[in-house]
């Protein structure tokens, strides 16, 4: 560990440019030199501390103070932002109290701006592969400002984040598929984060699906940190098997909970605006006896030129044609076009919702 940790203290920076690197690792620096701190020597934790200081929060600095690029962003770049400097800033507080100071205030006025992106219901805009980056960064942060000061300062109470966990069950089909809407892979994969969430809003339907993941796939050393034995399947929860989030107009309809052929739909109306969107307002997907019968193709190769530029509504899985919804004229949609859910039905005997 300290071996990977000397490499990467001597790269001449973290990618400041596209500041997510320069987040994401100066988190891992925080990890290493909190877990490992007992077991480094004096000159070992000096060289990590500059590191994380230099590389980490001396970049970010500005952006908090002048409230500028992904500080007062509503999307995934403000959790993962705030969540891998704000744990860098408490790793070390002790040795570096004013720069510390600035980063967590910071992140306390900035974080409620992306967690207000889950009010009212949970919903996250940029769709599964999104909501599993962000939530866990805003948990990553959450659990280190609740270990290291005893308080997460009121942030987990955000409007819609208790929910976030609930979104997750059921954007998940029984052919272990997302709707993978906006720049999102269909795999459901694990999420770490479900097991804190379910302690942390005594909801054991979480922790019942992170367990379901990990049967078939591999563990993160924080499902071990944050495991909630406690679990309940939505059936026995008594879940609902239809759901509606309206606050990005998506809604998911199924048969069964516990049937691996059930039928499952995934629709999505929402806002062409949203960060990682694609043209595909009114689109679903469609499971059917362990089949998807009507997919979702995901996102492109993000290295094509202007793939998040002029050049994105260009690009075949961006435009409306590739997706299950009304074409017109062999056009696309407009990009700022919105559609709200305007009608909800869940009845044992027929679900249904209509999207204008």
């Amino acid at each position: 560990a300290v071996r990977e940790l000397r490499a990467a203290s001597q790269f001449p920076d973290w990618n400041p440019s596209h500041f997510l690197d320069t987040a994401e690792m100066t988190h891992a620096f925080a990890i290493g030199y909190d877990w490992l701190h007992s077991a480094l020597s004096e000159d070992e934790k000096t060289w990590i501390r500059r590191a994380i200081v230099t590389k980490g929060i001396d970049p970010a600095l500005p952006f908090y103070e002048q409230r500028r690029g992904w500080a007062v962003s509503r999307h995934n770049w403000n959790q993962v932002c705030n969540g891998g400097i704000g744990i860098g800033a408490l790793a070390v507080a002790d040795r570096e109290p004013a720069k510390s100071a600035v980063v967590l205030r910071g992140v306390l006025e900035s974080l409620p701006l992306a967690t207000g992106s889950y009010a009212p219901d949970g919903g996250w805009a940029e769709g599964p592969g999104y909501w599993h980056y962000a939530t866990r960064y805003n948990v990553y942060l959450l659990a280190a400002l609740q270990t290291a000061l005893g308080t997460d300062f009121g942030l987990s109470a955000a409007s819609g984040f208790d929910r976030a966990g609930h979104f997750r069950v059921y954007f998940s089909g029984p052919t272990n598929r997302t709707f993978n809407y906006a720049d999102a892979g269909d795999g459901v994969g694990t999420a770490a984060e479900m097991f804190w969430l379910a302690s942390r809003f005594s909801q054991p339907v979480y922790a019942w699906h992170q367990r379901q993941r990990l049967a078939g796939g591999a563990p993160d050393p924080l499902d071990l940190i944050w495991y909630e034995s406690a679990s309940h399947s939505p059936e026995q929860a008594g879940w609902p098997l239809d759901a509606a989030f309206r606050g990005v107009n998506v809604a998911f309809l199924r048969s069964s909970w516990s049937d691996p052929d059930a039928i499952f739909v995934g629709v999505k109306g929402g806002d062409n605006k949203a960060n990682h969107s694609q043209l595909d307002l009114g689109t679903f997907v469609l499971d059917a006896g362990g089949v998807r019968w009507a997919n979702d193709l995901g996102p492109d190769d993000y290295n094509l030129p202007q793939y998040f530029g002029k050049l994105r509504w260009t690009y075949y899985r961006m435009r409306t044609e590739s997706h299950n919804t009304v074409l017109i004229d062999s056009e696309n949609q407009d990009p700022k076009a919105e559609a709200p859910i305007i009608a909800f039905d869940s009845r044992p005997e027929a679900a249904s919702v209509e999207i204008d």
